[in-house]
């Protein structure tokens, strides 16, 4: 089980609250404190969570900081990373937003991250919608072959996926 703090308990937590608390009750995630810039002077509790400042987010065992997405989003991150915080341990809200959304299978793939060749942008639309680091191959253009790149050559990576627009089935490295 993963352990979150989510920052932020305005609106755009509410809109996230829900997918977190199902990921809570399957055993995908827990959440061990809510980060407030003005609540957490005035209460200590919200919706069930300990309510922490952002000076208290260092003393605090956590796998992932949950960032609601907003019009604040990249200035949070800018803190959070100002603070320390590593940018692959930084996940926007929007994930828990995908159909069929799991975490556990979500951190897994963030933990192990593969790299996905395409004949096409729809690569860097899959790392951008699942908040993901790009790969290495993101600026490369591949003919409908995969020419030019041996296997030894791509296990060098993490690890691949090689997607054909020609045959349309998935073979693994």
């Amino acid at each position: 089980m993963r352990r979150c703090v989510i920052w932020g308990a305005a609106r755009e937590y509410e809109h996230i609250i829900n997918q977190v608390k199902f990921e809570e009750w399957k055993g995908n995630v827990q959440c061990v404190a809510v980060l407030s810039k003005s609540k957490a002077r005035y209460i200590k509790k919200f919706d069930g969570y300990p309510l922490i400042c952002k000076e208290d987010l260092k003393s605090i065992a956590f796998d992932y900081l949950i960032i609601p997405q907003g019009k604040d989003y990249e200035e949070i991150k800018l803190e959070a990373l100002a603070l320390g915080i590593p940018n692959n341990k930084i996940i926007s809200s929007r994930v828990f937003q995908i159909p069929c959304f799991d975490f556990k299978r979500y951190a897994s793939l963030r933990e192990n991250p593969v790299t996905i060749l395409s004949n096409d942008c729809w690569g860097g639309l899959v790392y951008r919608e699942l908040d993901l680091p790009l790969s290495l191959f993101r600026k490369v253009l591949l003919g409908y072959n995969f020419g030019g790149f041996h296997k030894s050559t791509l296990k060098q990576q993490e690890s691949c996926a090689i997607i054909g627009s020609t045959n349309r089935n998935l073979r693994s490295c």
